[in-house]
């Protein structure tokens, strides 16, 4: 079950990310503090064979395969650091 979220990126609107994103040529997703899903653009969509409404709201850890060492995402929201130097590969 999708869980409520708030858009967590305060500093940046909706509008405002969905125009630098919407049409990037790379999939970009965005998750907020907890690991829910916010922003999901349709490159990653297409990418996933996915849509925004099956993966918004949702923990990432419900969209993906994943485990907190081997992504970077939960990793830095267990450390409240940057990762670096880590290679990804989807």
């Amino acid at each position: 079950m999708a869980q409520k979220f708030d858009w967590p990126f305060k500093r940046f609107s909706r509008d405002l990310v969905s125009s630098m994103y919407d049409r990037h040529h790379e999939g970009v997703l965005m998750i907020d503090s907890r690991g829910i899903m916010a922003y999901y653009n349709d490159r990653m969509a297409h990418l996933d064979g996915l849509t925004a409404a099956d993966v918004l709201g949702k923990h990432i850890g419900e969209i993906y395969d994943l485990d907190d060492d081997s992504t970077v995402s939960l990793r830095c929201l267990r450390s409240g650091k940057p990762v670096s130097n880590f290679a990804l590969y989807y």
